[in-house]
C-alpha cells in the first residue's frame, strides 16, 4: 500500500542499526533507516488511565474495555489524506469504518484507537469526524513513545492487538481493508513457510527485516548436488523450533545481489553455501559440509549468540 507521509520521530538514533528493505520502493532504493525501539512497556502501559475521546469534544473511554478476555483492539495511526495522494489512500477509511460496523453488528469484541499524525488540530478534526471509533487526543504525550515503542514510521498503520496488549499482527492494514466482512476477524497473520525463495515478497521482506536469516546460496556454484543439499536443507527447516529463524533459497539473482550486497556476504560463488544473517551479523557453512545435522547445528550456535 501507498503510503503519503513518513514524519520523523524525536529521539531516533538511525546509525545504529541495519537498514530495512522496504518492498514499496524500486529495487535501487530500498533500503531505509530503522529506528531505536528503547521503550519496553507494553501499549496498554502506555495508553495507562489517560482518556480517550470516542468524538471531539464528547465523552470519553478508558483502557478497561480493552483488558477483557477475548476482546481484541487496533491501533491505527494515520492523517487526514492530502488530495494528491492516490485514491486509494483516500477511500481506505471508509473501508476500515465499514468492516468496523460490520464487526459491531456481529457483536464481535473489537475496538479501534486512532492515533493521529495530523499536522493541525483542524485536519485531526476534520478526519475524526468521519470515525465510529476512538482516538487519543490531538498531540496527546503518550503518541510520542507509542509511535517509537512500535517502530512506527510510515502511515496508515494499523496493529492488533489482544486484551493482555500482546501484539498479534503488526502489519494489519492490508488483512482488514481485504477482509470488509470481517470474516477473518482477529486476522491473525497466516504461518510463514519454513522455507521461501529468496524473491522480493512481503513475507521475505519481513524476514529480512527482523528475523535471522538462514539461506542456501547456490547462485553460481557447481560443486554440489542440488536436489541432496537442498532436501537436506529443508530437513533442517522442518525440525528448527525457533520462531526467530527463517530459511531461504537463492532464486531472484538481482534480489540476491542486493541482499548479498547489504549483508555483506558473496552472492555468486563456484561453491554453495549456506549464509545466515541477523542484521550485519552473519557466518558460512560451505558446500561440503551441508547436510541436515550440521545446518542444524550452524544454525543452533547461531542463535545462542543472538
Amino acid at each position: 500500500m501507498s503510503t503519503c507521509k513518513n514524519n520523523d520521530v524525536e529521539g531516533r538514533d538511525d546509525d545504529d542499526e541495519c537498514p530495512e528493505l522496504d518492498l514499496a520502493l524500486p529495487v535501487d532504493q530500498i533500503w531505509y533507516h530503522k529506528q531505536i525501539n528503547s521503550i519496553s512497556e507494553n501499549v496498554l502501559e502506555l495508553l495507562g488511565s489517560g482518556p480517550i475521546v470516542t468524538h471531539p469534544g464528547g465523552e470519553v473511554m478508558t483502557t478497561d474495555c480493552l483488558t477483557s478476555p477475548g476482546t481484541y483492539f487496533a491501533v491505527f495511526f494515520s492523517a487526514l489524506p492530502p488530495p494528491g495522494c492516490p485514491p486509494q489512500i483516500q477511500q481506505f477509511t471508509q473501508i476500515f469504518v465499514n468492516t468496523y460496523k460490520t464487526l459491531q453488528a456481529a457483536a464481535k469484541p473489537f475496538y479501534v484507537i486512532f492515533v493521529s499524525w495530523d499536522d493541525d488540530e483542524q485536519q485531526f478534526d476534520e478526519y475524526f469526524k468521519e470515525m465510529p471509533w476512538g482516538a487519543l487526543p490531538f498531540r496527546d504525550s503518550r503518541i510520542q513513545r507509542i509511535n517509537i515503542r512500535y517502530n512506527v514510521e510510515n502511515i496508515p498503520t494499523a496493529l492488533i492487538f489482544n486484551h493482555e496488549g500482546t501484539v498479534i499482527n503488526w502489519k494489519a492494514l492490508p488483512q482488514i481493508l481485504s477482509d470488509p466482512l470481517g470474516i477473518e476477524f482477529p486476522w491473525i497473520p497466516k504461518p510463514t513457510p519454513k522455507v521461501l525463495p529468496l524473491n522480493p515478497t512481503e513475507d521475505v521482506i519481513n524476514a529480512l527485516n527482523e528475523k535471522i536469516c538462514v539461506l542456501l546460496n547456490v547462485n553460481g556454484a557447481t560443486d554440489y548436488d542440488e536436489r541432496a543439499v537442498l532436501e537436506e536443507f529443508i530437513a533442517s527447516a522442518n525440525e528448527c523450533p525457533d520462531r526467530r529463524v527463517q530459511y531461504l533459497v537463492s532464486d531472484d539473482k538481482e534480489f540476491l545481489e542486493h541482499v548479498a550486497s547489504h549483508f555483506g556476504f558473496t552472492a555468486i560463488g563456484a561453491t554453495a553455501a549456506v549464509v545466515i544473517f541477523r542484521r550485519k551479523d552473519k557466518d558460512t557453512l560451505l558446500s561440503a559440509e551441508i547436510n541436515r545435522k550440521n545446518v542444524t547445528a550452524f544454525v543452533e550456535t547461531f542463535c545462542m549468540d543472538h
